[in-house]
């Protein structure tokens, strides 16, 4: 028979002491069974008398305070004490425990090391078989729980990729700016930032160059900024800042063109200097909204008129800008039934030979015959469309359209020469614009030489190797392209070399300056001078008057276009005017 030793005894006799309020089995394997549980379960287990002196504890009371079981045994729960509570919480806890049995909750305690950490906490008072008072404590270590709760709350208010502040911060800080700012009656401030064109960074350079530019960004505003202003994300490419203490608008304004003026100089982000502009918008409690959603929109709609002026400017918010913004949500509702309902239609302005007033081609223009409207300008419309993306749903109809009606042509007999047809930056960038093409193509069974393009200087020149391979595959087909416009992009020889264009299309607003002894005829005649050298094709845009054209023939321009001949008209107009069947 084994001798039972010291430890043995001692083991049981803790075993019973920390659980003799539970009803045990006469079979000894199962309470040894119990005891290696309570011994080793992640939860911490301390068991007193009733004077509150330590009787017992298991290894996880080790593990989670970093105290031995020699050094807590004997002493009191004291020794865990944080100081974080005061002398009502422990009355609390130990009037629960008198007159209910029980008390349970969070408590802070803190470890050996000194470290205060958080824990939930059991604690159950019972009588063993000899009917003495026992308490039994059963805790958890809530640390891990509460960097959690941490994390996610961090994750929740502050955005991930540059640190700041989220929309959702904000608008809490605004709301709470606004509260205070009813009782100094101070004004409060936002400035909505845009940035412009950011994303031909991420198409053309990738999305990790995209996001060390937001930080760069980031980076350079906050160190326009006060310690009392705030910098938030709001998403994408767009930061607020929230000025909460504003006694004179102007500072407003110079922090607005300061932070305008932070992007006169590039980003250096890895190998690529990178220029960028931003676009700012101004609202001003209470003049602009009293409310932090209302402020924040009409900081936005600030911002989005900004966008059409450019170059780093800032606009200051007033109430006939939510008009504009309500219109531009009517004509984007109205352009999407307008293409179900087939309101849209195409007009043909021609291409004239300058020598022999001979007809070349013919260049497609949408127009929009609204039924309340009538007829409304595509300067109205397709700047929303680009906006709003329906321009890929616009251009699949122009290309349909303008193919359909070149077979038709055609097969009547019409040879008009080319039909140009404008390809939006976006629908070129696209990357099934190829497939599209080929497939109506296909359908019509239409040469692609009787097809050309116009895309301008800058989206040809965004994604250059991009523009590269698409042009060189539909060039190999037979298809023609023209650059539009220009003069007004980036106009440098490199592109012109590197990229197949036929033709160079010179806008209009050099042709308005075109006369005698002026500047505009010397740039006119060196673009066509550069022209010739390269074997293009020159057309003129916008001649409207006899001078233009004299002056243009003098200079050997190819071909001409506008309205000294005639306007964009409708299909069954050009077939009267120029219909001589070949």
């Amino acid at each position: 028979m084994k001798d039972i030793s010291k430890s043995d005894v001692t083991s049981l006799k803790e075993y019973k002491l920390a659980h003799s309020d539970y009803e045990f089995s006469p079979n000894i394997e199962i309470n040894e069974l119990a005891y290696k549980i309570i011994s080793n379960i992640t939860e911490g287990i301390v068991v007193t008398d009733e004077n509150g002196v330590i009787e017992w504890t298991n290894s996880a009371v080790v593990n989670i305070t970093g105290y031995s079981k020699k050094e807590v045994i004997g002493n009191k729960p004291s020794l865990f004490k944080s100081n974080k509570h005061d002398y009502k919480f422990y009355e609390k806890m130990w009037k629960s425990l008198k007159y209910e049995g029980e008390w349970e909750g969070e408590i802070w305690n803190r470890r050996k090391n000194g470290e205060a950490y958080p824990e939930h906490l059991r604690i159950t008072s019972i009588k063993n078989s000899y009917n003495k008072l026992k308490y039994v404590a059963i805790f958890n270590d809530l640390t891990q729980k509460e960097r959690n709760k941490a994390y996610i709350k961090y994750n929740a208010n502050y955005d991930f990729l540059t640190g700041l502040p989220n929309r959702f911060l904000i608008k809490d800080r605004l709301k709470s700016s606004l509260n205070q700012a009813k009782k100094t009656k101070n004004m409060v401030a936002l400035i909505y930032i845009d940035l412009d064109s950011f994303k031909r960074v991420n198409d053309g350079l990738g999305h990790d160059i995209g996001d060390e530019l937001l930080k760069k960004v980031s980076n350079r505003i906050l160190y326009s900024l006060n310690e009392n202003q705030t910098l938030a994300r709001m998403g994408a490419d767009q930061f607020l800042v929230l000025i909460p203490f504003v006694n004179d608008e102007k500072k407003v304004l110079e922090l607005a063109n300061n932070i305008g003026n932070i992007f006169n100089e590039p980003f250096n982000v890895n190998k690529y200097t990178i220029y960028m502009t931003t676009s700012i918008g101004i609202s001003i409690y209470p003049e602009d909204g009293v409310t932090e959603n209302v402020l924040i929109k009409n900081a936005e709609t600030a911002m989005s008129i900004s966008k059409d002026i450019s170059g780093n400017k800032y606009t200051l918010y007033n109430s006939k800008m939510n008009e504009l913004s309500n219109e531009k949500i009517i004509i984007e509702n109205d352009i999407r039934r307008g293409i179900e309902e087939r309101e849209f239609e195409l007009y043909y302005q021609p291409k004239i030979n300058i020598k022999n007033e001979g007809i070349m081609g013919l260049e497609a223009l949408i127009r929009w015959n609204h039924p309340l409207r009538g007829s409304v300008s595509p300067d109205e419309f397709i700047p929303i469309a680009e906006e709003t993306g329906l321009i890929d749903s616009l251009g699949k109809w122009i290309l349909n359209e303008a193919i359909y009606q070149q077979e038709k042509w055609i097969n009547m007999g019409y040879k008009f020469g080319a039909i140009s047809i404008n390809l939006s930056p976006k629908q070129f960038k696209n990357k099934d614009i190829k497939t599209e093409i080929l497939l109506l193509l296909s359908k019509s069974k239409l040469e692609s030489k009787y097809i050309e393009f116009e895309i301008t200087e800058t989206a040809a020149i965004e994604s250059e190797e991009y523009t590269l391979d698409l042009m060189t595959e539909l060039t190999e087909l037979g298809i023609k392209f023209a650059i539009d416009d220009f003069g007004t992009g980036y106009s440098s020889l490199s592109y012109l070399i590197n990229l197949p264009f036929d033709t160079i299309k010179i806008d209009k607003s050099f042709i308005d300056n075109i006369s005698k002894g002026s500047r505009g005829i010397e740039i006119v005649k060196g673009i066509i001078a550069m022209a010739n050298s390269l074997k293009m094709n020159v057309i003129a845009e916008g001649v409207e008057t006899k001078e233009q054209l004299d002056i243009l023939r003098e200079l050997e321009c190819d071909m001409v276009q506008g309205y000294y001949y005639n306007p964009p008209i409708p299909a069954d107009k050009i077939e009267k005017i120029y219909g001589i069947k070949k």
